[in-house]
C-alpha cells in the first residue's frame, strides 16, 4: 500500500510539472531545463514529504541536469542527496560514497576540478581501505584520473586510468 501511495504521489508530482511544460497549456515553448528548475524549486519547498521519494527525485533531477550538461545544477542536486543520505545512512555508508563521487565528478565537469580532487582522492582511498574492487571503485578511480589529467598531472592520471580499466 505504501509503495502504491508513493507511486501515485510521484505520478501527480511529475504530471503537474509536465502539464506546466506543455506549450498548449503554457502558451509558449518551455525548455526542459525550465521544467527541471521547477522540480528543483518544488523539492526545495518540501513538496515531496516522503524522504525516499524525495531522494529518488533529487537523484533523477541530478541525472537529468547532467544529461543536459548542466553540471553545476547536477552538483547542487547531488549535494542535497548526499546530505540526506548522510543523515539517513551515516557518513561512511557506501550509498554516500557513491553519491559523493558523482557529486565530485559533476563539480569537476562544472569547471571546479581543483575542488573535486580531494573528494575523489578520499573516495579512492576509502575504496582501497575497504578492499573494494567493484565497478563503483573503478569508476571513481577513472574519475580521479580524469581530474588529475585536467589538472596537468598526466603521469598520475595515466597510472590510475590503467588501474581503472583493468578493474572493469
Amino acid at each position: 500500500r505504501e509503495e502504491r501511495e508513493r507511486a501515485e504521489f510521484l505520478n501527480r508530482f511529475l504530471e503537474g510539472l509536465l502539464v506546466q511544460g506543455n506549450p498548449l497549456v503554457a502558451g509558449t515553448r518551455i525548455a526542459l531545463s525550465d521544467i527541471l528548475a521547477r522540480a528543483d524549486e518544488a523539492l526545495a519547498r518540501g513538496a515531496v514529504p516522503d524522504e525516499r521519494t524525495s531522494l529518488r527525485l533529487y537523484d533523477l533531477l541530478a541525472q537529468s541536469y547532467r544529461g543536459l550538461g548542466l553540471n553545476a545544477e547536477a552538483e547542487r542536486a547531488l549535494a542535497e542527496v548526499e546530505e540526506r543520505l548522510v543523515r539517513r545512512d551515516g557518513a561512511a555508508a557506501p550509498s554516500v560514497l557513491r553519491v559523493r563521487v558523482d557529486r565530485a565528478w559533476a563539480m569537476a565537469r562544472a569547471g571546479r576540478a581543483a575542488e573535486a580532487l580531494p573528494l575523489l582522492e578520499a573516495a579512492d582511498r576509502r575504496y582501497r581501505e575497504l578492499g573494494e574492487s567493484g565497478v563503483d571503485a573503478h569508476l571513481a578511480r577513472g574519475n580521479l584520473a580524469a581530474v588529475l589529467k585536467d589538472l596537468g598531472r598526466v603521469a598520475e592520471a595515466e597510472r590510475l586510468y590503467h588501474e581503472a580499466i583493468e578493474g572493469l
